[in-house]
């Protein structure tokens, strides 16, 4: 009976490492659809490799740029990379000043929206780390890309991307 109790105890370690490995997961891949591939990847904030801003005891700015992505505290993630695939073509998308983009296994998938318009593709992100919640616009063009959006308003993300 007790071999039993330990290798019951030894397989919910397993399947608790297991649950937080995913649930923490640094690099995330989104199938948009069957031409067109997110994928994004985090790494942990550094705050010594940073100037901090702060009003009070709350930071405001990261080496001179407002914060987006907390809600009153440091970020404890920044967006490495994000890299939009469609088709053949591979495009870097600007990623500076955007912390915490998710938490848990990933962003949910019903908060990235992709359209084209003409020759132009859109790509839409909602981010959010459960408390800071920001949105994120790329235009691709030929073999270029812009982020035209990075915004914490609410009014914009509710009616620009809620309906994009």
């Amino acid at each position: 009976m007790r071999s039993y109790v330990v290798l019951l105890v030894l397989l919910l370690v397993q399947l608790m490492a297991a649950w937080h490995a995913k649930a923490q997961d640094n690099t995330i891949t989104h199938r948009v659809n069957d031409s067109v591939v997110l994928t994004l990847e985090r790494i942990p904030f550094n705050e010594t490799a940073h100037t901090v801003s702060y009003e009070g005891d709350f930071p405001v700015a990261i080496d001179g740029t407002p914060i987006f992505g907390t809600d009153g505290d440091l970020p404890k993630f920044k967006l490495e990379r994000a890299e939009l695939t469609i088709g053949a073509a591979r495009y870097q998308l600007q990623t500076d000043h955007m912390y915490n983009p998710w938490f848990g296994a990933g962003i949910n998938p019903n908060l990235i929206y992709f359209s084209k318009d003409g020759s132009n593709y859109h790509l839409q992100v909602v981010c959010s780390d459960g408390a800071g919640t920001y949105g994120a616009e790329w235009m691709m063009v030929g073999d270029a890309s812009i982020r035209t959006i990075l915004t914490r308003d609410e009014h914009i993300l509710f009616e620009y991307f809620g309906s994009p």
